[in-house]
């Protein structure tokens, strides 16, 4: 920031002496310009110092010189005596005074040049000082880059960097990410002082009641603290609840209110950024190379050294967001071959392999969807993202490459995310299409993705799968599976959803004295491969009983012939859909609706071509349309076309020397009559 004139008349050494406008001295001195001209605003910007020793000006000249400084926006007047006024004119310290403008007596013996100098070191000073300022600033988003919840993190620094507010959105603007150090958009407060107060009178009342009377008024009390405590912690989670929301609200509205800047720059030919102002707000927007953009916003113009900090930010945020690509590239080839272990009936060998990984295949009968989408990996993490808000309640987070491979890749990505299905006031994203999942049990990876043969397959849950159609749905075309495919053995499905390791911590800690309450826990099957068939997991207990005598066991290749058949089932489905298609609802849709329509039409007018290029008056196309309806019957199909039988036989000779065909062959009149009806 320039140094103000109250700063440099400050100065011992230059003596100057303020006449007039003394109001006006907080001003800031952006340079110092020395003219004698009777009009110097032509050559002026506004902002300055200007020096004069009124060589060519008279106690007449003050208010119109005066004026015309004013009106082109200048800090102050220093007017130089000693050389052609002795004094300053009392005409300019009133005209100054009138007009509110600070006038500064200049000495003989303080050159105008040492005036100059001490503003240009001022200068000097200011922008090392934000110079400094900014490497700070770097400095500390490049430590909050390097935390666990890097970009994330990295988006909240930003924010109390500028004192603003600063939005992290995916490839197609949906929040990812949203931090406000302005206080604007603020939920409704914890319990305040006198909440706090309230708490403590009603404790000290419960205190003397003791004392008056003994045990009963005792019971009453730990009776009422009990009670107080569940309602504070009550009001607490509700009260974080309602910060959460609207914490939603100010961010989902700002992203709607960004859509169609975000749209101009996905559709630029090459990366650019844009700055918005009003009078009340300065936005910048920023893309992250090709994974997403960021918002920043401030009540106050961002100065060069603000751009610069909000530069250094998009350059962490977009090195974080392109080195987690790989590491979701790696993770999607692992949980491709995790499904192919899976479609090879080697159950046990996948969900060790997702258990060294610390992941998990679903517990409970799935869904199996075949998604086809331009950006499967988009997809993946939508759902992941999805699953992790229905869990917390917290803002979609964005992901950092210091995670895992495994965990990047089930729950990283960058989603193309369509703003619509979610409830009123949530923010975008696909967290509003599972607000109605709950339970304490959901894991983020309760939802298995996997890359297959150009398309992203997904086995979900049952008791939810309807959710994560809708969500994926809004990335593409989707084919659904018949429900109620297990994918590993199990013999109680509800003990599946059980979080094996916890379950496994808990049974460590419970020691021989829980044995009573334990059996749950040791009845539990473990075969002698490690594998717990109750939570679908590899177990570190040692198998309590034989293999042979647990009952109703599904070989694994029965399993896999299921998972097989629902897959097949979903891709047949997807070929049909618009956007999404269930093979369960196939039979009633009828064999057409299953046709490419572009394959179809293609195929009809090639089979058909010969027919309709014949040169006879003979509709032979007609003709055929007319036969095959009439499962051809002579008299049915020449009386429906108003012909005589011969000449219908006639025509159908003609028509299978034209096509090469042979109309008895069932297959043939098939044929024919899928490519008439299209």
């Amino acid at each position: 920031m320039a140094p103000t004139l109250r700063r440099i008349t400050a100065i011992v050494p230059l003596h100057l002496e303020v006449l007039a406008g003394r109001n006006g001295l907080d001003r800031p001195v952006r340079w110092v310009a020395v003219s004698e001209l009777e009009d110097p605003t032509p050559f002026l910007e506004g902002g300055e110092l200007v020096l004069t020793t009124g060589m060519r000006l008279s106690a007449g000249d003050a208010v119109p010189y005066v004026s015309r400084l004013v009106a082109r926006g200048v800090t102050g007047l220093g007017f130089g005596v000693g050389l052609s006024h002795d004094t300053v004119p009392p005409g300019f310290a009133e005209a100054a005074e009138a007009a509110g403008l600070p006038l500064v007596e200049v000495p003989r013996d303080t050159p105008f040049i040492a005036i100059g100098k001490a503003v240009s070191e001022l200068l000097a000073g200011e922008q090392y000082e934000e110079i400094s300022r900014a490497f700070a600033a770097q400095g500390r988003l490049t430590r909050a880059a390097l935390q666990r919840e890097g970009p994330p993190a990295v988006v909240d620094r930003l924010a109390r960097e500028i004192g603003g507010w600063v939005l992290l959105l995916d490839p197609a603007g949906a929040v990812r990410h949203a931090a406000d150090a302005t206080g604007r958009h603020a939920g409704p407060g914890r319990a305040g002082p006198g909440d706090r107060h309230a708490g403590t009178a009603g404790r000290s009342g419960a205190a003397g009641d003791r004392a008056a009377g003994g045990c009963a008024a005792q019971d009453w009390m730990a009776q009422d603290r009990t009670a107080q405590d569940r309602t504070a912690q009550d009001r607490t989670a509700q009260d974080r609840m309602a910060q959460d929301r609207t914490a939603e609200d100010w961010a989902g509205e700002t992203a709607r209110w960004l859509e169609p800047e975000i749209a101009r720059l996905r559709t630029a030919p090459s990366l650019a950024s844009l700055a918005l102002s009003s009078p009340e707000e300065h936005v910048v927007v920023q893309p992250l190379g090709r994974r997403g953009f960021f918002a920043v916003g401030s009540s106050r113009p961002f100065s060069p050294i603000a751009h610069t900090v909000v530069n250094a930010a998009g350059s962490l945020l977009t090195l974080a967001l392109e080195q987690g690509r790989e590491q979701r590239s790696a993770a999607a080839r692992v949980r491709s071959a995790v499904l192919r272990l899976l479609l090879a009936g080697e159950a046990g060998a996948a969900v060790e392999t997702l258990a060294a990984l610390g992941l998990r295949l679903p517990g409970e009968p799935v869904t199996v969807l075949a998604c086809d989408t331009s950006d499967p990996e988009a997809l993946a993490e939508a759902l992941t993202e999805a699953m992790t808000g229905a869990m917390t309640g917290a803002p979609r987070q964005a992901q950092t490459g210091a995670q895992t491979g495994a965990q990047a890749g089930a729950q990283a990505g960058a989603p193309r995310q369509a703003q619509t299905g979610a409830p009123p006031g949530a923010a975008p994203g696909p967290r509003g299409a599972f607000a109605a999942v709950s339970g304490p049990r959901r894991r983020h990876d309760d939802i298995f993705t996997a890359p297959w043969e150009g398309l992203l397959v997904v086995l979900a849950p049952d008791s939810y799968a309807d959710e994560v159609v809708a969500l994926a749905a809004q990335h593409g075309r989707v084919g659904v599976s018949a429900p109620g495919v297990e994918i590993v053995r199990s013999e109680s499905r509800g003990d599946s959803r059980t979080d094996s390791r916890m379950d496994s911590r808990m049974d460590s800690r419970a020691g021989p004295a829980a044995a009573g309450s334990a059996d749950r826990g040791a009845s539990r099957p473990v075969a002698a491969d490690g594998f717990d068939r109750v939570s679908g997991r590899v177990s570190d207990r040692a198998p309590d009983r034989a293999p042979d005598r647990v009952p109703d066991r599904v070989p694994d290749q029965a399993l896999a012939a299921a998972l097989d058949r629902a897959l097949d089932q979903a891709r047949r489905a997807l070929v049909s859909a618009s956007p999404v298609a269930r093979f369960s609802e196939l039979a009633g849709r009828g064999l057409l609706s299953l046709l490419d329509p572009a394959a179809a039409a293609s195929f009809a007018a090639a089979i058909l071509a010969p027919l309709r290029e014949y040169g006879s008056r003979a509709d032979l196309v007609e003709s055929l349309r007319a036969y095959l309806a009439s499962n051809g019957h002579w008299d049915a199909a020449a009386q429906r076309l108003g012909v005589h039988r011969h000449t219908l036989r006639y025509r159908m000779k003609r028509v299978s020397e034209l096509l090469g065909r042979d109309l008895d062959d069932p297959a043939v009149r098939a044929e024919l009559w899928i490519a008439l009806c299209l």
